[in-house]
């Protein structure tokens, strides 16, 4: 848990979410040693829904713009590169990630990378579906 979130575990067989809204701004405020802007725990052995990605202000570097989420060091397990679609507001449903079970308690990450002209604009909300582990009964 290196942003130090808690994970979140509503103690009820439901399907859980993170929700997060990150604007451009939040990823040059990210501390250092941290993969990216948390956007919260999940619990040791939690099984990974989908992800949601709805761009809500296109991200609109020069060249590329690129977003990635996951609980991994190069934050790419749930999205990938190719997975999402940042200049364009738009909500895309991501399954790579699904069925993902981390074996510790894992903040999940986004993160944002440009080329050409510096981004002056772009807003994403993420939610990410999860159902925690319970032991059998």
């Amino acid at each position: 848990m290196a942003g130090g979130n808690s994970a979140r575990d509503l103690g009820v067989p439901l399907v859980h979410y993170l929700r997060k809204t990150v604007a451009l701004a939040d990823f040059s405020n990210v501390p250092a040693g941290q993969l990216g802007v948390s956007l919260g725990a999940i619990p040791a052995g939690a099984f990974l829904g989908q992800l949601f990605a709805r761009i809500d202000t296109p991200f609109n570097a020069g060249t590329t713009n690129v977003l990635t989420v996951g609980f991994d060091n190069n934050v790419t397990n749930m999205a990938s590169a190719a997975d999402i679609t940042e200049g364009s507001a738009q909500t895309q449903v991501i399954s790579t990630g699904a069925g993902l079970q981390p074996t510790v308690d894992s903040d999940i990450y986004v993160k944002y990378a440009q080329t050409g002209t510096p981004a002056n604009a772009g807003q994403a909300t993420f939610v990410v579906s999860f159902v925690p582990l319970r032991p059998s009964s």
